[in-house]
């Protein structure tokens, strides 16, 4: 799905439709043929999807016509805010997987009736506080800690190259901390079981944002980059 920002012109477009990707490069904002991902589904995104596919099933088949009803006020309550679109209400069916997917793929008890509220600890502050090769090492850091029944959810991408600004393209979700996880924490063995070792010279991204289980709610996401030392 693309995301485009409208101005009194088109301003803005991220994403793709049909066979068209939308992207800004240092070059400016671009149109270029969509192609399939080079890189292999890891498991991580295939749990994912398999979640996707439960939740879309579960839709249809367990819910009645009164709790996505229900949804659909909630999605109205709720609406999402995207970088690129701003704030737009949900339908009740997006509101339902933005909700319950990471719930399935977590193992934890699904939502059907919507929640009464989306709280949610805000994350302020992220760091790469380590990045190296030798030894290899890769340490992240965030305030505030997440608070009950809370993760915080830390996606990273592949290494690319150090002049290369647009590294938050490929993102793997890598792992995720609780409350009884206090930051700083280190992320290199599952950083490389999903990208491999940490090579000299080269940029890598991290995204990181909080998540509520009794409520399928997510924060605000931060992100930064760093070099590999």
């Amino acid at each position: 799905m693309a995301k485009v920002g409208f101005g009194p012109n088109i301003t803005d477009a991220r994403g793709s439709t049909a066979d068209v990707t939308y992207t800004r490069t240092r070059a400016g904002q671009i149109m270029r043929a969509r192609v399939a991902p080079s890189q292999p589904a890891s498991a991580a995104r295939a749990a994912i999807q398999a979640a996707r596919s439960a939740m879309l099933t579960r839709w249809s088949t367990v819910l009645d016509d009164d709790k996505r009803r229900a949804w659909d006020v909630f999605g109205q309550n709720f609406p999402t805010n995207t970088p690129i679109a701003g704030s737009h209400p949900l339908t009740g069916h997006q509101a339902y997987l933005r909700c319950n997917i990471m719930l399935q793929w977590d193992g934890d008890t699904i939502l059907d009736d919507p929640p009464p509220d989306q709280n949610v600890t805000q994350l302020l502050g992220l760091g790469i506080d380590t990045l190296t090769a030798s030894p290899q090492a890769f340490d992240v850091s965030w305030a505030p800690d997440p608070g009950a029944n809370e993760y915080i959810i830390v996606s990273a991408s592949p290494p690319v190259s150090a002049g290369a600004r647009a590294c938050f393209s490929k993102m793997r979700i890598i792992t995720l901390f609780d409350s009884g996880s206090p930051s700083p924490q280190s992320i290199i063995s599952p950083y490389t079981a999903a990208w491999g070792t940490l090579p000299l010279g080269m940029r890598v991204g991290v995204i990181a944002k909080f998540w509520r289980t009794t409520n399928g709610a997510f924060s605000r996401p931060m992100q930064l980059s760093a070099i590999v030392s």
